[in-house]
């Protein structure tokens, strides 16, 4: 009883956020890098108690914490930090001006020995400062926002401080600023047409083993993890010999160029005789030696041992779901 209700306590936190994020089970489960139908099983109390790193997986997708997710104490919801945000500048008043006392002093343009669009002040003219931000200077015998200078007011006054940051147009009498673009254009996307074989059967044997002959029962797409890889295949799961981690009727898709470690998902095939069509075993790998290959499997929970000499292959499984067909 107490196990049933710490289950039902736990679906009950998923739901409700999944009310509050207006998600699905379906899409979160996939969000986590779960099977389609995870929480689903959860809440119809179909799966034993998951493990505390797919929880955490859970809780991020649920953008909740995960204490609260498991055991209903602490803040459901996550604490942000507070953005650093700079107070604008306050606004600045600018008398008008006659619009008859406004010119500027302009350069006779030549062109400099380093670049032809830079150009050359008169003596005694001040050089300016370009900003990256818009500002408003004000000065005599200037409407507001105008950048120069009347002639008949003598000496230039000093420009009052910016709050913005601004940068220097010349770096020297013939340097310029040089533009510096902000993102670069990438290869062209080609849109992968590559199809991959499914191999099984309907149904498999009593722990969800099925003959490979060759014969494939149809095609999928192919997934972007595999479109460059070489032999890659699919094979499509019978039984629940390794429920939660796979579901009857998944398609798994394989990399058969991976060397695969300790913890992985593979599909193995095994000789039964010379004269017969090796048999594919879809578990969790374990090790493999001189003294023989041994698998894990999930329901019932056991182990499978194989002679060396009988295994044909140990293929690594990339990823696995449903696909289109």
């Amino acid at each position: 009883m107490k196990i049933n209700s710490i289950k039902s306590t736990l679906a009950q936190r998923i739901k409700s956020r999944l009310d509050k994020l207006g998600k699905s089970e379906r899409r979160a489960s996939l969000e986590a890098g779960l099977s389609d139908s995870f929480l689903r099983n959860i809440r119809q109390n179909k799966s034993s108690s998951p493990r505390i790193d797919t929880l955490e997986k859970i809780a991020e997708v649920l953008e909740t914490n995960p204490a609260w997710l498991m055991t209903g104490a602490g803040e459901e919801e996550l604490s942000l930090p507070a953005a650093n945000i700079l107070p604008e500048p306050a606004p600045r008043y600018f008398p008008p001006a006659e619009p008859a006392a406004v010119s500027a002093i302009y350069a006779e343009r030549q062109p400099p020995e380093n670049n032809r669009d830079l150009p050359i002040l008169k003596p005694g003219a001040r050089r300016m400062h370009r900003q990256k931000s818009p500002r408003i200077v004000t000065l005599p015998g200037l409407q507001p926002g105008y950048d120069g200078f009347h002639e008949s007011d003598g000496p230039s006054p000093p420009i009052s401080p910016s709050p913005y940051p601004s940068y220097d147009l010349f770096q020297g009498e013939e340097a310029a600023t040089e533009h510096i673009p902000n993102a670069l254009i990438g290869k062209k996307f080609s849109l992968n047409e590559r199809r991959l074989p499914v191999y099984g059967q309907a149904v498999g044997g009593i722990d969800g083993e099925f003959p490979i002959n060759g014969s494939t029962l149809y095609s999928v797409l192919c997934p972007p993890q595999l479109s460059e890889i070489s032999g890659a295949y699919a094979v499509s799961i019978s039984g629940d010999s390794m429920y939660p981690r796979y579901e009857d009727g998944e398609i798994a898709f394989v990399d058969p160029t991976r060397r695969v470690k300790k913890g992985d998902y593979v599909i193995a095939q095994i000789a039964t005789d010379e004269t017969e069509i090796p048999l594919a075993y879809v578990k969790k790998f374990i090790c493999h030696n001189a003294g023989g290959l041994v698998l894990e499997q999930f329901n019932p929970a056991k182990e499978l041992h194989f002679p060396h000499e009988r295994v044909v292959s140990v293929h690594y499984i990339a990823l696995a779901g449903t696909a289109p067909v």
